[in-house]
């Protein structure tokens, strides 16, 4: 009877790979193979943020996409086939090793994977990553919550008032995915409250707080992308 593989989940932290956790990496360094999630894969090439951090690594390790698109109707189908894929190579004995951009539990590709990891009475290991938004805020002058203040954290926005109504000086906020919203520029520029926004302008360069009034004007903002609001 062959013998089991393993399986690890690592989140890959925001983009940066200096910001990857050293048991992160080193569980990346003695894996067999790697599966990483992909929104678009053709003959073309493959679509995939995690791709490109695990890029930045080098490392002599397979690397697998797992199909996922973004929108799709099917979506649950293809997290169904992403599993069977690692369920494969962890039944051929293979140390298997699944990734995800910032955490592997927060807004993360894996929280659905690990759904089906669970329900096979698999065992995982799971080692935590840096979420974007804990990156984002160091890039402030302040701290983004401190003694008993909270942190509230929202994910794709439906409107502007939406984001108004929860903007209150006794908590900072968190808005996660906002490339459902247009104009943001506009809405930044007239906001009375300390923010951060982290994302890309057009240049590829990472752009922030009044820098982004023009670079935002009446377009969508990339899907990583997140905005932080101080309370």
């Amino acid at each position: 009877m062959n013998k089991k593989g393993t399986i690890t989940a690592v989140g890959l932290g925001p983009g940066d790979a200096e910001l990857l956790t050293l048991k992160g990496y080193k569980a990346l360094q003695n894996a067999g193979v790697i599966f990483y999630p992909a929104s678009a894969v053709t003959e073309e090439g493959v679509s995939s943020f995690s791709l490109s951090i695990l890029d930045q690594l080098q490392l002599r390790v397979r690397v697998e996409p797992l199909h996922i698109p973004m929108k799709s109707k099917e979506r649950e189908q293809y997290y169904k086939e992403a599993f069977e894929k690692i369920k494969k190579e962890y039944d051929a004995g293979s140390n298997v090793v699944i990734v995800s951009e910032g955490d592997i539990l927060f807004y993360s590709t894996f929280g659905y994977l690990w759904k089906y990891i669970q329900d096979a009475g698999l065992p995982c290991t799971l080692i935590p990553g840096i979420p974007a938004f804990i990156a984002g805020g160091s890039l402030g002058s302040q701290p983004l919550v401190e003694g008993t203040n909270p942190l509230l954290v929202i994910s794709c926005p439906d409107s502007f008032e939406d984001i108004s109504t929860q903007i209150t000086s006794n908590h900072s906020l968190v808005i996660m995915k906002l490339s459902k919203l247009t104009d943001w520029g506009t809405f930044l520029e007239n906001l009375k409250s300390l923010f951060i926004y982290c994302g890309k302008g057009r240049s590829g360069n990472p752009i922030c707080n009044e820098q982004c009034f023009p670079d935002l004007a009446f377009r969508r903002v990339p899907y990583f992308s997140l905005l932080l609001i101080y309370g």
